[in-house]
């Protein structure tokens, strides 16, 4: 997210993407990954947001606000990409993590 300037938003449609970003870290093994993550400090609080990949194909992304889970959620890796950067977005401009879903 650029911070209010005038280019577009970040958009990532992978993981592959997300550990293309130095902010990500990405975990796997043997050319799969198994978990993709990002720490964002925002409002006082520590948030997590996690990605990781379940039976039968879906992913999984989850969210921790300090060691409570907040919300969980499966789908398409594109999908879920984007809605984890949009998480980012949301906490480090100050908003809730769901403030675009509203």
């Amino acid at each position: 997210m650029d911070g209010g300037n005038s280019r577009a938003p970040l958009v990532v449609a992978s993981v592959a993407e997300l550990a293309g970003l130095p902010e990500w870290s990405v975990s796997g093994s043997r050319g799969w990954w198994a978990t993709a993550e990002r720490i964002v400090h925002a409002g006082g609080r520590r948030w997590t947001i996690g990605l990781t990949p379940t039976a039968g194909g879906a992913i999984a992304l989850m969210l921790w606000r300090d060691d409570e889970v907040v919300v969980h959620r499966r789908g398409d890796e594109a999908a879920l990409c984007a809605v984890a950067v949009r998480w980012v977005g949301n906490l480090l401009a100050g908003h809730s993590w769901d403030a675009a879903e509203r």
